[in-house]
């Protein structure tokens, strides 16, 4: 179908355009982790290095190689470029599930594929993807994956194709578990999958249907976290280290969940206007201000399908397509879900491009015809929902022709087991990389570490100091180095030792020199 492939075209060379023109994302979490985790990885840094990363030093970093290698093998143009490229398959495969489910209402093609362009192009036109881009965060990447595990679900007959089945769990499984906070879109399959068979169907084989997506599911976790789940396991006693660690209580982090989110509303008024308020209040879900009204329309689309489907079923008429069904379900599902453990914009993006297509299933159902005004009322609803936004303002500078930061850094003679400290929680490990190999980074305050912790890391972190080679060094931030962090390791700066470090985002870093303070701490402060 030409009109097939030439929104493959526009996605691909569209999606990578779109990158170069936003530019490389410098936001808080790539110069904190982003950057960092693959070369870390790549250069066995983890016992090596103590959480200069902070708490995100631990996540699985296989999601960031792609942009990381990306730009040391081409440069960061193209690397830009090429992650683009990817993120925009979002929109051909959101076009492809909404031709397919289109088709249960609107016979004509061109109508079809009008709706189905509209519903694709509101759908990517959307605050976390535009504010995600082309970078390393990572939402838009693993909603690759699991759009694609969704489409293949769509495919007639796919309940009872073991293939498609498996193919789709092996994709949504790893899509889930490259970034966990996306596991709430498998959760919004397998709750719905029992849906996409159609009626009359026994409960045995919509049950194999089942277990067989979800092995396939389990496996796709498995071979992209499986590695990195043991590694953790091992190494820190904890899977997902650090978090849950009020459950595994492992003695390298305090007992704690170290997730809490300030967006999940509370109590039963505040979770159901949550998605109104989305689209009303700037900041309910995220830390940067957007406002986008999907959300509330899909609420207000299925408050009315759903009584109207109940009316139906009860006058004994056919429920929605299965197809049609298992979607709108899946989606709501995992709204559902997301909204329960954390609320935070950003992790839902599967479910943000498509939410266009759940609003304009959900009135051609009700309607039952496209023509009159449920047409009109639909289109005008696609339209409003790219139009009725406050759009956010990414973290953004123009690449550059060579390396994504352009780290340079001076001169250091650095022997073996020097370590280099990191204090406070500013984003500033993209530059560690750059430096030489020699050096031990060790952060003694951040989101998961402070001083009087006592913990194992905290031990590790004292004993890198007590034993590293003369002088130690600091990487010191835009903000300073917080004295009361040095000082509670018995450090304190050199005097005017440090020397400036040159990056493509600014010129406020610089690596300075440590000695011991005259006033050291009392031996109660250690853990």
């Amino acid at each position: 179908m030409l009109a097939d492939r030439v929104i493959l075209g526009i996605a691909l060379v569209g999606g990578g355009v779109l990158s170069l023109v936003l530019g490389l994302d410098a936001g808080f979490d790539h110069l904190n982790y982003h950057h960092y985790n693959p070369w870390g990885m790549l250069h066995g840094r983890i016992g090596h290095d103590w959480a200069p990363a902070q708490l995100q030093t631990f996540y699985n970093p296989l999601i960031d190689l792609p942009l990381y290698l990306l730009a040391a093998a081409f440069g960061g143009r193209v690397a830009g470029f090429a992650m683009g490229a990817f993120h925009g398959l979002a929109l051909w495969l959101v076009w492809r599930m909404a031709w397919m489910l289109l088709g249960e209402f609107i016979r004509s093609s061109r109508t079809r594929g009008g709706i189905a362009v509209l519903c694709a192009g509101a759908g990517v036109y959307a605050p976390a993807v535009i504010f995600e881009h082309g970078g390393p965060q990572g939402d838009s990447t693993v909603a690759v994956p699991i759009l694609a595990g969704l489409l293949l679900l769509l495919v007639p007959g796919a309940w009872r194709s073991r293939r498609l089945l498996v193919l789709s769990g092996l994709l949504i499984g790893a899509g889930s578990v490259l970034k966990l906070t996306a596991g709430v879109a498998a959760v919004g399959v397998a709750l719905a999958l029992p849906l996409l068979a159609p009626a009359g169907t026994g409960w045995r084989e919509r049950a194999r249907a089942w277990a067989t997506w979800m092995v396939a599911l389990a496996a796709g976790c498995a071979l992209v976290d499986g590695v990195h789940l043991v590694h953790m396991t091992v190494r820190f006693g904890n899977p997902v280290f650090p978090f849950l660690n009020f459950l595994f209580e492992s003695p390298w982090a305090l007992a704690e969940g170290y997730a809490d989110s300030p967006y999940i509303p509370d109590g039963v008024v505040a979770h159901l206007a949550f998605p109104f308020a989305i689209g009303l209040v700037e900041r309910t879900a995220e830390y940067f201000a957007f406002r986008d009204v999907r959300f509330a329309l899909v609420a207000l689309a299925l408050a009315a399908a759903v009584p109207v489907t109940a009316a139906r079923f009860a006058r004994g008429r056919q429920l929605p397509p299965p197809a049609v069904l298992f979607f709108v379900a899946a989606v709501a599902g995992a709204y559902g879900v997301w909204q329960l453990i954390h609320a935070v914009y950003r992790y839902l993006v599967p479910q943000e491009v498509l939410a266009p297509l759940v609003v304009a299933l959900a009135v051609l159902w009700v309607a039952r015809s496209w023509r009159g005004a449920a047409g009109i009322v639909a289109v005008a609803l696609l339209i409003g929902i790219a139009a009725v936004r406050l759009p956010p303002q990414p973290e953004r500078i123009p690449y550059g022709a060579g390396s994504l930061f352009d780290v340079r850094p001076p001169v250091i003679e650095a022997r073996e087991g020097q370590v280099l400290v990191l204090a406070g929680d500013e984003p500033t490990s993209y530059v560690l990389p750059y430096l030489p190999a020699e050096l031990r980074h060790v952060r003694i305050a951040s989101n998961l570490v402070y001083p009087d912790d006592p913990t194992v890391m905290n031990e590790r972190i004292r004993e890198a100091i007590v034993a590293s080679p003369e002088p130690v060094l600091a990487l010191r931030g835009p903000g300073g180095l917080p004295a009361q962090y040095l000082e509670a390791y018995g450090l304190v700066v050199d005097g005017e030792s440090c020397r400036a470090v040159r990056t493509r985002i600014g010129e406020d870093l610089a690596i300075c020199e440590l000695r011991s303070s005259p006033n050291p701490p009392s031996a109660g402060s250690a853990p």
